[in-house]
């Protein structure tokens, strides 16, 4: 019996993987890294690298928005503790993110599983109000 080997991942899909796998490490209260997003990425496509199917990382959009997200924030990191000589994360945290909005990095979006959950969500929503706004309209009749 002949095993076939698994068509490599689309590019397509290996951004999708890397969302997802960048909003899993982000859950757990981890560091988003691109190693570790690549690392998960590659474990959960089942290859040992995006180049050993043809990939690269410039090829994956979501993977080059975390490394220069992780490149920004280690610059202003370095910035911050060379600025400050008693800080916290508290203090370093707000103006990580408002540099990071300065230079427009959009956040990443969710992963297609979690964005699906939240449109369902809002239907839901969307459908109880409208059911609440009956039943008041119904009560202020009577």
């Amino acid at each position: 019996m002949l095993l076939h080997p698994r068509p490599p991942p689309t590019p397509a899909a290996v951004d999708r993987e890397c969302l997802r796998a960048a909003a899993a490490i982000a859950t757990r209260g981890r560091y988003a890294s691109a190693a570790a997003v690549t690392r998960d990425a590659c474990l959960a496509l089942g290859v040992s690298s995006f180049e050993a199917v043809g990939l690269s990382t410039a090829a994956v959009p979501s993977l080059c928005q975390v490394w220069e997200i992780e490149r920004l924030v280690g610059s202003y990191a370095s910035a911050f503790a060379a600025t400050h000589g008693i800080a916290c994360i508290a203090n370093l945290e707000p103006e990580v993110v408002a540099a990071l909005r300065s230079r427009l990095v959009p956040p990443l979006p969710p992963p297609p599983a979690a964005a699906a959950a939240t449109a369902a969500e809002e239907e839901i929503d969307i459908e109880e109000e409208s059911e609440a706004s009956e039943a008041s309209e119904a009560s202020e009749a009577s």
